[in-house]
């Protein structure tokens, strides 16, 4: 399997592929997500966590023939959050992308695979991941991989 962690190095692949996943969410999901979010100064310190193992972060890639098609990026969940439940310890599948030319081939699934083994590998009993309710192909791959819908999330435009 073509998956192993991210290194700073890969950060403009990252980037790139950030920048895709923000783009087709801004077209198809929810317009008020900036695209632009990637380029900028906070968007770049986000990536940089994630392919230098900052803040608790964990990045993977799946990397074929040179190209890195798509990463996750896994982070813990502070324990305070879930304090009210019993015996969770949570992990967060905190951004998967791939990119889009290489949607529908297995890419996301594996990074997931490689997330769930992370986790149970470092102590974690549950593995978290957020989408936008309007994201049907993204909660569609979460479904089929074993997640199942915990908390609903109600937002409301002001």
């Amino acid at each position: 399997m073509p998956i192993r962690n991210a290194r700073p190095d890969d950060f403009d692949s990252l980037i790139a592929l950030y920048a895709d996943m923000l783009d087709y969410e801004n077209k198809l999901c929810d317009q008020s997500i900036n695209a632009d979010f990637a380029q900028s100064e906070l968007g770049h310190g986000y990536i940089r966590q994630i392919a230098d193992y900052v803040d608790g972060y964990l990045g993977v890639v799946y990397e074929d023939d040179d190209t890195i098609k798509g990463f996750a990026a896994l982070r813990d969940v502070a324990t305070i959050e879930y304090a009210h439940r019993i015996n969770v310890k949570q992990a967060q599948i905190q951004t998967l992308v791939v990119g889009e030319e290489w949607r529908g081939q297995g890419i996301g699934r594996a990074l997931i695979a490689e997330c769930q083994k992370i986790a149970k590998i470092n102590g974690y009993t549950h593995l978290k991941i957020v989408s936008l309710a309007t994201n049907d192909r993204a909660r569609l791959l979460y479904k089929g991989t074993g997640f199942h819908e915990q908390e609903i999330i109600h937002e409301m435009i002001l």
